[in-house]
Parts: C-alpha cells; structure tokens; sequence
C-alpha cells in the first residue's frame, strides 16, 4: 500500500496499515527487548510513535516507513533503558522466559541465532531483522540511512563474527562431552 500524496494518513488508512505491520512491529520489538513486558512497552511506543508522525509519512513503501520508525524507536527505547539500569544481561539469563518449548534441534538453532543477535550492536541488529525479513540491500539501506555498499560490508562482518562464535560454541560443547 504506497500513498501518492504526502497528505495526512486518516484514521481509517492508519489503521490498516497497522494491522497489515504489526508483525514487523513485535519483530523489531523482539528483537531489541528480552523481557515481555519491555516488549510490549517498545510495540506499544512504536505505535504510538507511528501515530504522532502519520502525516510526516514520505510516499516511500509503507513497510519500509514502519521499519525505520520502528527500529529508530527501539534504539532509542533500548539506549535509554541500558543508560537507566547500567547494565546489560546475557540473553541465555532470559531463555527461560521464551516458554516450555520442547528441546529439538531447531529450537537450539533458534536459540543460539537469537543470542549471537543479542551481542550485536543497535544497528546491526536492526540490519539482520532487516536482513533475516529478506528485504533488499537497497530497501535496508533506505530503511537505515546508510549506503547499500554498506549493508553488503556489514552483513559480511556480521556472518563472520556470527560463524566464528557458532565454531567457538560448537568446539566447547565438543569438549565439554569428552570430559
């Protein structure tokens, strides 16, 4: 759903919109919170935020708006909760409340991605939900203000960093079997 004028969204349209994102919202929100209820007050201060700057709406596409609303807002929530706690917390700390899900291999995949995601910085977080959704280098760039060259560099780095902390996981579970 693209507009054609820069005219303000009506309510009606808002919430269409919102209906058809709100996946991309609890995605974003996933992302950068591990607690439920920080969740649910991110998606809750994204909408909000997505509310209050409806009519600033640009014409680009509708979810590539929601993504940089979206994931400017949860820097921004995640940067002043790390300044107001002064601390951060290892994801494995809050695996436990991600539910009673049965141990299969797919589920530890799952785990271990969302763990490596964890350690990254804001901004490749940001560029790996964006990446991992299947969106374009050029949409990712749009999206995060940065060069699509730019996007290719970072997602290579983070493959990287990613396969190397995957091998060094892998090495020590090996040994941790043998002893």
């Amino acid at each position: 759903m693209v507009w054609e004028t820069r005219t303000a969204v009506t309510d009606d349209k808002f919430k269409a919109l919102l209906a058809e994102h709100l996946g991309l919202v609890h995605r974003v929100a996933y992302t950068y919170c591990r607690d439920v209820t920080e969740r649910d007050d991110v998606a809750q201060e994204i909408v909000t935020h997505l509310w209050r700057c409806r009519a600033q709406y640009d014409g680009r596409q509708a979810s590539t708006w929601f993504y940089r609303v979206a994931i400017n807002v949860a820097i921004s929530y995640f940067r002043r909760e790390v300044r107001r706690s002064g601390r951060t917390e290892p994801f494995d700390q809050h695996a436990a409340t991600l539910g009673d899900v049965a141990t299969t291999a797919a589920h530890h995949d799952s785990m271990v991605l969302r763990s490596c995601i964890a350690e990254l910085g804001e901004m490749d977080r940001g560029l790996t939900l964006l990446h991992l959704d299947g969106n374009s280098h050029a949409v990712i760039a749009e999206i995060l203000g940065i060069s699509a060259s730019n996007v290719a560099t970072r997602l290579t780095r983070i493959r990287v960093a990613m396969r190397r902390r995957l091998d060094s996981n892998s090495s020590t579970q090996v040994q941790g079997s043998e002893q």
